[in-house]
């Protein structure tokens, strides 16, 4: 697609976003934090959007991020020890 996401568009999705929760269970940003930018980190945040969708790639950083929908168990199962029979 050849459209970029406008500054409207991008601030009715801020707008839209529910309180007290975060983007993935591991994220350090809330969505509280997101609908209080500021004006240059809400334009940053516009220009890194489209620059993504621009090329199709996603910031370094973000690929690094733990997504993994449900770490707890993850942690459970890594400590789990195999069941023998005697």
């Amino acid at each position: 697609m050849d459209k970029k996401l406008t500054l409207n568009e991008l601030q009715a999705a801020l707008r839209q976003l529910k309180a007290k929760k975060s983007s993935e269970p591991c994220s350090p940003i809330t969505n509280e934090m997101l609908t209080h930018l500021g004006n240059k980190a809400t334009y940053k945040l516009l220009e890194i959007f489209n620059h993504s969708w621009a090329t199709g790639t996603l910031p370094q950083t973000w690929k690094g991020s733990n997504n993994d929908p449900n770490p707890q168990e993850r942690e459970i199962s890594k400590n789990r020890q195999p069941v023998t029979a005697p």
